[in-house]
């Protein structure tokens, strides 16, 4: 079957990972859905209730709750263009657990594609126990009062649950950490972050808006006590390996996205852009003054052109050397400073390259591992 990716024409079943999701198994309807020109309440209601259909009848997943009787009071965490996120009380197996509560703002096409790019990714079986993507709780239907308090303008709003991160974002849980006694931890975060950006690839997912507000930061078992995972698919792209026709991100966040994400090119190669967010990604989280997304914005922005784009990998590896020349107190993750500046300058090098054929993930994943401190040149 051929098909493109979410945004751009049609997606289907056959791309890695859906093949054998419960959810999408049982389904009597047609398995491909313009959802770029005819998204609407009507086609967006009856996905949504199907799957939540096949959710409650135990083809995996969970039951949609009912808001009165199962949820304590919320907290308002954020709200972005489409959503409004809150971390809510929810009542379960005889206890209470800490969800977020996203539910969209309103019910029109622009609002609803999001939630079915959100809920493509978390459903797919192959991520939805992934250590470092976010975990799907539930989802439902919520009624979303009018602004003018009037009761018959209310409107019916999707509603999807995720696991609450009590750490934050990754841009926050930073703030609390001094950099020189935090470099361990740092690589650990940004390695783990790879690991469930390579997930999403091997499924031909993009990400789309890939930045330190879209990373959580979760406390968990492990010797560093915390864990990072990928959050908000609102941007995502799913493609296939046979689908070679060109489209664009639906959308991103300046200057963290790739120089090439409003360009229509195939899935194969726009998932470079990811790459090019992750070594963004990577540099804020060693940055001692230099801010990463600044620096991009004028790089990118300077009409003069005297600032090259290609000398922005010279410019993340000349910000190590500070690192480098801290007190012999720090403590670095590499036993000498000069593999330090090797291994991250090897990530950025995979990462920030102009030109996406450029870039490779996985050696630059390889290369922040905790246990291998170098990757193969």
């Amino acid at each position: 079957m051929n098909s493109t990716s979410l945004y751009g024409t049609s997606w289907n079943v056959l791309a890695p990972g859906w093949t054998e999701s419960p959810f999408l198994r049982p389904w009597k309807v047609p398995h491909r859905y313009d959802v770029c020109s005819d998204m609407d309440l009507i086609t967006f209601h009856a996905f949504f209730n199907l799957i939540t259909t096949n959710a409650n009848n135990g083809n995996g997943g969970n039951r949609s709750f009912s808001k009165t009787k199962q949820y304590g009071p919320s907290l308002n965490l954020g709200s972005g263009i489409v959503s409004q996120v809150d971390r809510i009380s929810r009542k379960a197996a005889r206890k209470r657990t800490e969800v977020a509560f996203c539910g969209a703002l309103k019910v029109s096409r622009d609002y609803l594609r999001p939630f079915v790019s959100e809920l493509l990714v978390l459903l797919n079986s192959s991520l939805r126990e992934h250590p470092h993507i976010v975990h799907l709780v539930g989802f439902e239907w919520d009624v979303q009062p009018s602004l003018g308090g009037v009761a018959h303008m209310a409107q019916i709003v999707p509603v999807i649950e995720v696991e609450y991160a009590d750490q934050g974002t990754l841009a926050h849980f930073l703030k609390s950490q001094p950099l020189k006694k935090t470099l361990k931890l740092r690589q650990t975060l940004c390695h783990q972050v790879g690991l469930g950006l390579l997930a999403l690839h091997e499924c031909w997912t993009i990400h789309g808006d890939l930045k330190p507000d879209n990373i959580l930061v979760f406390t968990a078992d492990t010797p560093l006590g915390v864990t990072a995972k990928i959050c908000d698919f609102s941007h995502s792209l799913i493609g296939s390996p046979e689908d070679q026709t060109p489209v664009a991100l639906p959308g991103g966040t300046p200057p963290w996205a790739a120089p090439e994400w409003k360009t229509h090119l195939p899935v194969s190669e726009l998932m470079t852009s990811d790459t090019f967010s992750f070594g963004l990604l990577v540099w804020s989280c060693f940055s001692l003054e230099n801010n990463p997304a600044r620096l991009l914005a004028r790089c990118m922005n300077n009409v003069t052109s005297e600032f090259k784009p290609e000398r922005l990998i010279d410019e993340a590896c000349l910000s190590l050397r500070s690192i480098s020349a801290l007190p012999k107190t720090s403590k670095l993750p590499w036993k000498q400073p000069s593999a330090f500046e090797d291994s991250l300058g090897f990530v950025f090098r995979c990462t920030l390259a102009h030109t996406p054929k450029s870039r490779n993930l996985r050696n630059a994943v390889a290369a922040i591992d905790p246990d291998h401190l170098t990757a193969e040149r």
